[in-house]
């Protein structure tokens, strides 16, 4: 946002990990994927998420445990999809078109088919979207940059833990406006309100080019009000 930062922790190989003093945002400096999405994204599935690409591995692992954790969803839900649902179906007419933003192994995509509405993805994972795809889902493997304008508009957009994954997440809330005006944001984010998290040595899928960014509510809002149309 251009706001004064300091410095928080050393990211070797990296840069730093910095925070903005006006809205508490943790991000990586530098913020640059070493490869395009679709490439870090189709490795880390097929389980080849490390050297340049960091400790991937719990990508793979959810398509290994993909058929336990359908069986499991279809009676009981995450607290964020299970509130999703709800504010969908209080929100918007069955048959309703329902895009998720990194959809993954999509777990949601299947609870919204469940549930009467018609749900479409955006995947940068080949192996995931080819999945959704053979199970009769329309999905695009790719990011929202480069979604077809061809394809279909949707009623309202779904993201689920997925904003800390992108280099320039201003830029995400812009695209998404401009090309989708009338649809709501529903958007998932875990929450970090101190330090502790920024500094534990134990969680090497939470530094870039997984985690770019580390959010606070304030973060959140404030990136959403300086997007143009949100």
């Amino acid at each position: 946002c251009g706001n004064h930062s300091e410095a928080v922790i050393p990211l070797p190989n990296w840069g730093e990990m910095r925070q903005c003093a006006d809205c508490g945002l943790f991000f990586a400096d530098p913020m640059t994927l070493p490869m395009t999405s679709e490439e870090l994204y189709t490795k880390a599935y097929n389980g080849k998420g490390d050297g340049e690409a960091g400790d991937f591995s719990k990508f793979a692992n959810k398509l290994r445990y993909r058929r336990e954790q359908l069986q499991v969803r279809r009676y009981l839900l995450p607290p964020t999809s299970l509130r999703t649902l709800k504010w969908l179906q209080l929100n918007l007419p069955q048959g309703a078109t329902i895009m998720e933003i990194g959809c993954g192994p999509g777990y949601f995509m299947h609870t919204l088919r469940r549930n009467g509405f018609k749900a479409i993805g955006i995947e940068p994972g080949e192996k995931p979207a080819s999945i959704l795809k053979e199970e009769g889902f329309q999905v695009w493997h790719g990011t929202l940059d480069n979604y077809p304008a061809d394809w279909p508009e949707p009623d309202a957009v779904v993201s689920f833990f997925m904003l800390h994954h992108l280099p320039d997440p201003g830029g995400f809330f812009t695209t998404l406006r401009r090309q989708f005006p009338n649809a709501p944001l529903i958007l998932s984010e875990s929450h970090t309100n101190t330090l502790l998290f920024a500094t534990r040595r134990d969680l090497p899928g939470s530094l870039p080019p997984q985690y770019f960014t580390w959010w606070t509510s304030q973060a959140v809002l404030s990136n959403l009000g300086r997007s143009p149309g949100i």
